[in-house]
């Protein structure tokens, strides 16, 4: 059986950089690292978040930087989105670019539709998760918190064991 990849978001990376995040975020993202080493979890990001986590002030980078290399990273090709001149190539990328206000948040959701990732992690309660209805019905992508995620898992778990 492969590994269910889920996609993490920057703020999830810098949240456990800096240890922030609520408790039970942190506990499920806990127990989603001990699924990983279970392979029954496979965690991902995109360059995106490393260009965001490029942006962080030096004193603070270090961290965040370590956190971005523990996860596999899959491969974004501006090309798939953008055209040279900057009008939007891709109809899925323009489709989640007119649900989500920031550019940066599409272009982290249209990476993971683009890898066949269907589980985006965040914290964004203000841009992403506001809006995970519209982005399921129009991209198939689950945008949920990582505690969603492991009740989720958990009850897809439990009835695959059961069948």
């Amino acid at each position: 059986m492969q590994p269910r990849p889920v996609y993490l978001d920057t703020n999830l990376i810098s949240g456990l950089a800096r240890r922030d995040l609520p408790a039970g975020e942190l506990d499920a993202l806990a127990q989603i690292a001990e699924w990983v080493l279970d392979s029954r979890v496979t965690v991902v990001t995109s360059s995106v978040a490393r260009e965001e986590i490029d942006e962080i002030p030096n004193q603070y980078r270090d961290q965040h930087v370590r956190e971005y290399n523990t996860l596999r990273i899959i491969r974004e090709s501006k090309a798939t989105w953008l055209q040279d001149d900057g009008v939007v190539s891709h109809p899925d990328f323009g489709v989640l670019r007119g649900i989500v206000p920031d550019e940066n948040d599409a272009r982290h959701l249209f990476q993971a539709k683009m890898n066949g990732v269907p589980d985006f992690l965040t914290a964004d309660r203000k841009t992403i998760l506001n809006h995970a209805g519209e982005i399921a019905r129009t991209s198939g992508l689950r945008a949920q918190s990582p505690s969603q995620f492991v009740d989720l898992f958990r009850n897809s778990d439990s009835s695959t064991a059961s069948r």
